[in-house]
């Protein structure tokens, strides 16, 4: 909902780090397509919680 405060922005910026960190050891194609989809929303996230 706007203007409710998100209460896991740290939460969320761990697990973008680590999928940050695992990625270039992943080798499963389906899983690469997981984990780059999981960075965009979550850099999706970041880019709008600047606003």
């Amino acid at each position: 909902m706007p203007g409710q405060p998100w209460a896991l922005g740290l939460e969320l910026g761990g697990w973008h780090d680590a999928l940050r960190r695992i990625e270039p050891f992943v080798t499963d194609p389906e899983a690469r397509d997981r984990i780059a989809e999981m960075n965009a929303v979550l850099e999706a996230y970041g880019a709008a919680s600047l606003r």
